[in-house]
């Protein structure tokens, strides 16, 4: 990753480069001081004498396709340079980015599980509060309804009982009615009550009432006897 690339491995930006398998893909150069590296777009890698030999031309030397350029380099872009990298190297820095990410990932995945288990806990405490207070309103209804059919029954019971009631006072009024229209009452309200002899043979007048005022009259009681 500099200007030219030498025959061993070199160490450019911290990182190892491994060089045996570096050449032009036109001409088979080797690196050398003398020889400048260029990696194509499409992929390639030919020296700076084969692009040298078409002075501002598009064209890869290798495949004739339209193409960029970028010459191998410390200022090459880091997703180029991973082409030019050791792959001892870059397992082992992938291994360490990889922990890192594991380890990233799983505090955040702890954390979010965490919350998540508290938020389904209160969840959970909730529903059971909730169960509880629906259990005890049904209760409640339910005491509502039985003590409404009682009240509902003995409303029953007693509009049955205001009926008779009724019934009775009505035939009572319908008795005192029909006494005071009986002619045998008297103007003081007292009934005039005749009395048959029983038939002794003698006849069938019928007897008077009796009354204290004749037994007195009939009778009479001088002063003075003893």
């Amino acid at each position: 990753f500099f200007s030219f690339v030498k025959f061993a491995d070199v160490r450019v930006k911290n990182h190892t480069m491994a060089s045996d398998w570096i050449h032009c893909n036109s001409c088979q150069a080797i690196p050398s001081k003398d020889v400048q590296f260029i990696f194509t777009s499409c992929g390639h890698i030919v020296c700076n004498k084969c692009i040298s030999k078409i002075p501002n031309s598009t064209l890869c030397t290798y495949c004739n396709k339209n193409a960029k350029f970028m010459e191998i380099n410390r200022s090459l872009k880091p997703e180029m340079q991973m082409f030019f990298r050791n792959p001892r190297d870059l397992a082992n820095e992938y291994m360490k980015n990889l922990a890192s990410v594991l380890d990233f990932q799983h505090g955040h995945r702890s954390r979010f599980s965490r919350a998540q288990q508290e938020k389904a806990n209160k969840m959970t405490k909730f529903a059971a509060a909730a169960q509880g207070e629906i259990k005890k309103r049904i209760d409640s209804e339910k005491r509502a309804i039985t003590e409404c059919q009682e009240f509902r029954s003995e409303n029953e019971k007693l509009k049955m009982e205001k009926e008779q009631l009724e019934t009775l006072l009505a035939a009572r009024d319908r008795e005192i009615s029909r006494l005071r229209n009986n002619p045998t009452y008297s103007s003081t309200g007292g009934a005039r009550n005749e009395f048959h002899r029983p038939d002794s043979g003698i006849g069938t007048t019928p007897m008077s009432s009796l009354s204290f005022i004749d037994a007195i009259t009939s009778t009479p009681i001088t002063r003075g006897e003893s």
